[in-house]
C-alpha cells in the first residue's frame, strides 16, 4: 500500500509539472498576441499619426550676429594683433503670459486584422496672450558688431505633423497663412507676423484652431506663465499622465472632462522652450481600453495555477472522503480541462466581446468537467457538484478581473473562505486510516 501511495504521489507531481508547462505555453501565447497588438498599433501610427505632443504657441525670430574678434599674440617684434570676422546664428523665443486650451478628443477605433487600435481626432482651440508685444530686436555689443534678424514668426511644435488636418491662425483678429514646419527644421507649423507699427506696450493675442489626428494619447507642454487646459471626450476610460494631473475631472460611462491649471512657479516648461531645451513638464491623457482581451486574459492566467490546484485539491478530498480510487491520469484530464478554459478564452475574445467569450469558455469547461465527473465519482450528483464548483470559481475570477482596486482583497477573502471550507469538511477525518482497507 505504501508503494502504491508513493507511486500516486509521484504521478500527481508529474501531472502538476505537466500542467505548469501547459499554462506557461498559454502565457507565452498571450504575450505573443500582445506583442502583435503592439505591432499593429505601431503600424497604424506609421500610416496615420502617432501619439501627439503640442508645444506652444510661441514667438520666434532667427538672428545672425557678426563681429570682429581680435587676438593678440607675442612675436619677435612685439605684440601682434590678428583680426577675424566671427559669426553666430541663434533664435530668440518668447512664450505667452497666458495660454488657454480647449479641445475634444473624438475617439475612432481602427482595425488591423484582429487587433483594434484607439485613435482620435481632436478639434483644439489655443488662445495665447502676451501682455506686451515682445521686443525681439537684439543689439550687438561687440567690436564692429552687426545684427541681422528675420521676420517674427508664430510657431507651434507638433510631434507628428501628419496629424494636422486643418489649421487657422489669427493674430490680433487678422488671419495669417500657416506654413509647414516650426521654422527651425522641426515638425509643426509657423506663420509670419506683420511688422508691428503701433506701441510695443500693446498686448498681443494669437488664436489657433486645429484639427489634429493622433493615436492613443495627447500631451501638452505648458509653456506659458499661466496655462489652463480643458479637454473632454466621450471615451469613458481615460488615463491621465505626465508631470501634472488635472485639478478638476469627471469620469462617467458617457465620457470624461478634465481641467489642468499650471503656472511658471510649478513648471520650467516656458523657460526650457525659450532656451531651446527639451522639457519633461508635460500634461496629457490617453484613451485606454480596460477590456483589452489580451491584458484581461493575462490577468486571468495569473490565477490559473491557483484555480487548477484548488480544483484538484477538491477532487482529491472527494476521493479520500468518498473512498474513490482515481488515477493520476484522471487528475491530468481534469487539469487539462481547466487549462483549456484559458486557451478558449484567448481565442474567443479575439472575435467576441470579452464578457461573452468568458461566459462561453467557462460554460464549456464546466460542462466538460461535470460530464467527466459523472465517470469519476460514479453518479451524476458528484459530476454536477464538480461542474458547479468550477463554474463558481470562474464566476468569482470574472468579478476579480473587473474589480481592479479590490482584486487583492477579494482574492484573499476567496482563498480564506476555501481554506475554511476545506478545514471544516476534513476536521473529523482520520488521516492515518486513509488508504487502509475497511474493517469487517
Amino acid at each position: 500500500m505504501r508503494r502504491e501511495a508513493w507511486a500516486k504521489a509521484l504521478g500527481l507531481m508529474a501531472v502538476g509539472l505537466g500542467l505548469t508547462m501547459v499554462l506557461a505555453r498559454i502565457d507565452w501565447l498571450v504575450n505573443e498576441r500582445q506583442a502583435r497588438q503592439q505591432s499593429a498599433q505601431e503600424e497604424v501610427a506609421q500610416a496615420t499619426a502617432g501619439p501627439q505632443l503640442i508645444a506652444g504657441p510661441y514667438l520666434r525670430r532667427d538672428c545672425t550676429e557678426e563681429w570682429t574678434a581680435v587676438e593678440t599674440t607675442e612675436g619677435d617684434r612685439g605684440k601682434v594683433e590678428r583680426r577675424s570676422r566671427q559669426r553666430r546664428d541663434f533664435a530668440l523665443r518668447s512664450t505667452p503670459a497666458s495660454l488657454q486650451v480647449q479641445g475634444e478628443l473624438k475617439p475612432q477605433q481602427l482595425e488591423r486584422g484582429l487587433f483594434k487600435v484607439n485613435t482620435f481626432v481632436a478639434p483644439l482651440q489655443l488662445s495665447a496672450v502676451w501682455d506686451t508685444t515682445p521686443d525681439l530686436n537684439p543689439r550687438s555689443d561687440k567690436l564692429e558688431g552687426s545684427m541681422r534678424c528675420g521676420p517674427m514668426a508664430l510657431a507651434l511644435d507638433v510631434s507628428d505633423a501628419r496629424g494636422l488636418r486643418s489649421v487657422s491662425v489669427l493674430a490680433q483678429g487678422s488671419a495669417l497663412p500657416a506654413r509647414p514646419g516650426n521654422g527651425s527644421g522641426g515638425a509643426g507649423l509657423h506663420a509670419l507676423l506683420p511688422t508691428p507699427t503701433g506701441s510695443t506696450e500693446a498686448p498681443l493675442q494669437v488664436d489657433l484652431r486645429l484639427e489634429l489626428l493622433g493615436t492613443e494619447s495627447l500631451r501638452l507642454l505648458p509653456a506659458a506663465n499661466a496655462v489652463q487646459a480643458q479637454v473632454r471626450s466621450p471615451w469613458p476610460h481615460p488615463s491621465f499622465h505626465g508631470r501634472f494631473l488635472p485639478v478638476d475631472r469627471s469620469v462617467s460611462d458617457s465620457g470624461f472632462a478634465a481641467t489642468w491649471r499650471v503656472t511658471e512657479l510649478a513648471s520650467s516648461a516656458a523657460a526650457d522652450l525659450r532656451h531651446g531645451r527639451a522639457s519633461e513638464d508635460v500634461l496629457g491623457v490617453s484613451l485606454i481600453d480596460p477590456v483589452n482581451p489580451y491584458s484581461l486574459s493575462d490577468r486571468a492566467l495569473k490565477y490559473g495555477f491557483l484555480f487548477i490546484a484548488l480544483t484538484l485539491a477538491a477532487v482529491m478530498l472527494a476521493e479520500l472522503i468518498g473512498r474513490h480510487r482515481l488515477h493520476p491520469v484522471q487528475y491530468g484530464f481534469v487539469g487539462l480541462a481547466l487549462a483549456m478554459f484559458f486557451l478558449l478564452l484567448l481565442a474567443l475574445s479575439e472575435h467576441l466581446a470579452f464578457g461573452l467569450a468568458y461566459a462561453l469558455a467557462a460554460a464549456a469547461a464546466s460542462a466538460l468537467l461535470a460530464h467527466y465527473g459523472r465517470g469519476l465519482f460514479g453518479h451524476w450528483r458528484g459530476g454536477a457538484l464538480l461542474g458547479a464548483g468550477v463554474a463558481l470559481l470562474y464566476g468569482v475570477l470574472y468579478v476579480v478581473l473587473n474589480l481592479e482596486k479590490a482584486s487583492l482583497l477579494l482574492g484573499t477573502l476567496l482563498l480564506f473562505a476555501l481554506l475554511a471550507a476545506a478545514m471544516r469538511a476534513t476536521r473529523d477525518v482520520d488521516w492515518y486510516r486513509l488508504g487502509q482497507p475497511a474493517a469487517h
